[in-house]
């Protein structure tokens, strides 16, 4: 496994140019003898960067007062989980169609969501709503 940052798009670069971008990339990675899987990551496992985070509210879980509870994230393409071996246990991975176009979808840890919602089967579609009442419309 290998890990690399990349940082070649200046910032007044548009969005369908570094798309564009990241596709070529990744192919060009895909194709090259040996490579089994491609994917991009803004932060990568044991990186010294940090998660962002964003507060969150969700039906029927009650926080003590001094508690805000929010989720950090990182914002990952296609194949991410796949690339770098961690198995999905329900659900599906992020594909190119999730645009600010596509229905909200998360990809979420388990620990998580038996701490903000503590049953056997943790209601998702309120840990949706939870994000989508603060989140940016397109994490």
């Amino acid at each position: 496994m290998l890990f690399t940052s990349v940082n070649v798009c200046p910032q007044d670069t548009t969005h369908r140019a570094r798309r564009s971008f990241q596709d070529d990339l990744l192919e060009r990675l895909k194709a090259l003898p040996g490579v089994e899987s491609a994917a991009f990551g803004r932060l990568t496992p044991l990186s010294y960067g940090s998660f962002s985070s964003t507060p969150i509210a969700v039906d029927g879980y009650q926080p003590p007062p001094e508690e805000q509870p929010i989720v950090e994230y990182n914002e990952v393409g296609p194949d991410y989980f796949a690339t770098i071996g961690i198995p999905l246990v329900s659900g599906r991975e992020f594909t190119r169609a999730d645009d600010e176009k596509a229905a909200l979808i998360a990809i979420v840890n388990l620990g998580h969501c038996r701490t903000i919602l503590p049953s056997s089967a943790p209601d998702l579609n309120a840990l949706a709503d939870g994000l989508r009442q603060y989140s940016r419309p397109w994490l």
